[in-house]
């Protein structure tokens, strides 16, 4: 995760499109599979909080952190592209941050909706 948010913010402005258009895929795949693992985990902890065991309080715990962990992905991906539209960018790293702000607004507004597979497909790409 940290070797993701070293290097995301260090190759925006990157001349070369098609490595942009790679890192936006690879962007897309990376959080596409933390929203499905996000979700399966809000499902657990539903079952979790439901049985209100004691002994359950230590997976409860787990599943929180590893909820926390995501949201706090996202916000520094939104942060770091809001803060990469500076007046006076390149419109490389532009370019690059409006799309890591579609992608995200994408993955929040169908992350309800995608049907599941076993393998975690999402939405079939």
């Amino acid at each position: 995760m940290q070797l993701i948010q070293n290097f995301i913010p260090d190759n925006l402005n990157c001349d070369s499109a098609s490595f942009r258009n790679k890192l936006n895929k690879s962007v897309k795949v990376v959080l596409m599979r933390m929203t499905d693992g996000s979700l399966a985990c809000l499902r657990q902890l539903k079952k979790e909080e439901a049985r209100g065991n004691a002994k359950d309080a230590t997976k409860i715990g787990q599943l929180n952190e590893h909820l926390n962990m995501v949201v706090r992905f996202f916000q520094m991906v939104l942060d770091m592209a809001l803060c990469s539209l500076f007046p006076g960018a390149c419109y490389q790293r532009k370019k690059t941050a409006l799309d890591m702000i579609s992608l995200l607004y994408e993955m929040l507004m169908s992350a309800g909706s995608r049907s599941y597979s076993v393998k975690g497909g999402g939405s079939g790409e």
